[in-house]
């Protein structure tokens, strides 16, 4: 966490032609920070309730800077103002453990190039940052107090520092507490405090030179990366945030569109971080959707409860058939192995998840019937049925399933090859030109509600075509079985389909196939059958060919 501190002192002084810091400077309202030093101090994250030692240091005479976190066990250097002709800034050498099958925590070395765009301002005092707030006892000393605010979007962040005069008047950290919040919702989404001591104003040069004979690789490993880093220190977002980017072949049209990105980014880190502290059962990771706000998540989930839901065709089975049934089935049953279940597709921008939802379980049915897998046109739906008031879906601005599945049955499907690929937006219906289109006969409801009715339903007909409320925990699912009891009154946003059901541990879940490509978890998710406090049985379809 620290490292931001280090980072932060070494961007004032590299870089911040507006701000000058001067150890003669010894006016009480203008922040003197140390040219150089060592520290020892401590980060708490007291939302994902970790807590790390870590060494700084710093010099701005040899314009480098180190933070060691765990005792060394993950040692970062900074090399700044380096410049190359690739407009590279300086390099970061991270050293850190890693143990293979024939190899056990041998030190490696990645080494980044960072970029003038990728410096962070907001760990110490910039022009503009934090001004000086009065003095007060802290801990038995009398400190400086500074504060610093910041609000855009929905965020507000509040920082305060304390400080304690130093030799030549300079200003030495004691504590920081750093605060964000989300204002729409009113909740602390960052409360970080970094405390700082053994403070020494001279280093050796030494300490700060990086054993560069081990750091000759360019560090692409996302995953690997994040593991030994922490999005509460504003350095390691820089170096996440350029993992991601070289990852997903991000490439922004301004510094405002990379910087607003990155705060994104920051945010869902910090809410991956926090789930996973918690071992609730499943985890969350980063991926693709990862510099995309709440909002834009949002607009991914065009599904549509219907105002009065049925099937075409009556669910052919009684409550008391369907619990005598139920005794006969599996434990668990997986339509993948099966062969039934296409590959996983990617809706991308478009809110198109109840067209991927009900493609998969028309495709899953056919091949069923036949045995032949086909790769039917989502794109068909999104640009054909909007129709009238029975069908009336809205293209990437969202749709129902079951209306959906009254377009197939009326005017069947083509292949995506026949049609033409997937746009991720909506486009002109051309369906004239398909040759081979496929319909089916009707679709029914199986009994909301009903775990078993479920089941039977998966097990004689499926796939089966549900909605539910997805949320931000939902987006970064990563594995493990997935329950939320945070879904609320918002509402149905999402439609996925189940390809199966099985139990693990004793606990029961659904094989949810998902339209957000193979980077989310795979392509597939475990949902419990628990409490279904996210609705996931409301309304279930099923295809009849």
């Amino acid at each position: 966490m620290e490292k931001i501190v280090v980072l932060k002192f070494v961007i004032l002084f590299s870089f911040s032609s507006a701000y000058i810091l001067m150890d003669d400077d010894l006016t009480t309202d203008a922040l003197v920070l140390p040219s150089e030093y060592y520290l020892k101090a401590e980060m708490i994250d007291l939302i994902s309730n970790l807590k790390e030692p870590i060494e700084l240091w710093y010099s701005a005479e040899y314009n480098r800077s180190r933070i060691d976190v765990s005792g060394g066990m993950v040692q970062r250097y900074y090399y700044w103002a380096e410049f190359d002709t690739s407009g590279n800034e300086g390099q970061v050498y991270t050293i850190s453990p890693k143990t293979t099958e024939t190899e056990k925590n041998v030190m490696q070395c990645y080494k980044k190039n960072i970029s003038e765009e990728e410096q962070n301002h907001d760990a110490f005092p910039v022009e503009g940052g934090y001004v000086y707030a009065g003095n007060q006892q802290h801990e038995g000393r009398q400190v400086d107090v500074w504060q610093e605010t910041d609000e855009y979007d929905d965020t507000r962040e509040e920082n305060i520092m304390y400080t304690y005069k130093g030799a030549r008047g300079v200003d030495v950290p004691v504590q920081i507490v750093k605060k964000t919040f989300n204002t729409f919702k009113g909740t602390m989404t960052l409360h970080v405090i970094y405390n700082y001591f053994s403070y020494e104003p001279l280093i050796c040069y030494k300490d700060l030179d990086a054993d560069e004979d081990l750091c000759d690789v360019a560090n692409e490993d996302l995953h690997g990366t994040l593991q030994v880093l922490h999005p509460a220190i504003r350095g390691d977002v820089d170096i996440a945030f350029e993992s991601f980017k070289k990852r997903h072949n991000r490439k922004y049209r301004s510094q405002a569109e990379h910087e607003k990105r990155k705060k994104i980014f920051q945010k869902n880190w910090q809410l991956v971080v926090d789930h996973n502290s918690k071992n609730l059962g499943y985890k969350l990771a980063m991926n693709h959707l990862s510099d995309l706000s709440t909002e834009e998540l949002r607009l991914r989930h065009g599904a549509r409860a219907s105002p009065h839901p049925a099937g075409s065709i009556p669910f052919p089975h009684s409550e008391a058939e369907v619990n005598q049934i139920v005794t006969h089935l599996p434990k668990e049953y997986d339509m993948r192995m099966e062969g039934f279940i296409t590959p996983i597709k990617n809706q991308g921008s478009c809110g198109s998840c109840w067209s991927f939802a009900t493609v998969a379980a028309v495709e899953g049915a056919l091949a069923r019937l036949d045995g032949r897998l086909r790769d039917l046109s989502e794109q068909t739906l999104i640009d054909c049925s909007w129709g009238d008031a029975v069908v009336s879906n809205q293209g990437c601005e969202g749709g129902f399933p079951s209306r959906s599945l009254r377009y197939v049955m009326k005017h069947g499907l083509p292949l995506e090859e026949g049609y033409g690929g997937y746009k991720a937006q909506n486009g002109y219906c051309h369906t004239e030109n398909a040759t081979e289109v496929f319909k089916i006969r009707g679709f029914a409801l199986a009994t909301p509600m009903s775990v078993n009715a479920m089941k039977v339903a998966l097990y004689k007909y499926g796939p089966v075509t549900v909605l539910l409320q997805a949320n931000d925990a939902f987006s970064f699912y990563s594995s493990g079985i997935f329950y939320d009891p945070t879904c609320d009154d918002s509402g149905i946003n999402h439609a996925v389909t189940i390809v199966g059901y099985g139990t693990r541990d004793g606990d029961d879940y659904w094989i949810v196939k998902n339209s957000y490509g193979e980077q989310w978890g795979g392509g597939f998710m475990l949902y419990s059958t628990n409490d279904d406090k996210c609705r996931i049985l409301s309304e279930p379809y099923y295809p009849v060919v």
